[in-house]
């Protein structure tokens, strides 16, 4: 039986200057310089990691959950997702019929409309 293992992609070093560099006040050119700095983040996971980065995403993430669901035996889930948690749960794997009994969805506000259209009815949020 094969083992997971751990993504590398920056060490300690790479990302503790990484940090330090996107520190600050967003002015003229910081948008350039985080999105460099994030295909950076990429390339150097896809240097390191290269055998784990098809299994890395939010598809993997969802089907991973679903394998979870199922080995018990479980028909659906209760599902409580936040930050990007709450984009998983907006993916079609888990729309009704699909597992997902219920699903409880923190700090969601730029992901209500994909909701809504995954699972095909009205979106309610509470708390705003």
């Amino acid at each position: 039986m094969a083992r997971s293992g751990q993504v590398q992609c920056w060490n300690d070093k790479e990302y503790s200057a990484a940090a330090d560099a996107a520190r600050g006040v967003p002015g003229p050119g910081a948008l350039r310089g985080a999105i460099r700095q994030g295909l950076d983040f990429a390339t150097a996971c896809q240097q390191r990691s290269t055998d784990l980065v098809p299994f890395i995403g939010t598809g993997s993430n969802a089907k991973d959950i679903d394998l979870l669901r199922q080995a018990p035996g479980e028909e659906a889930l209760t599902f409580y997702g936040r930050s990007f948690g709450s984009y998983v749960g907006t993916v079609p794997r888990h729309g009704p019929g699909r597992g997902l009994r219920t699903a409880a969805l923190r700090r969601v506000t730029d992901y209500l409309a994909t909701l809504a259209l995954h699972l095909r009815a009205p979106c309610h949020v509470r708390g705003r």
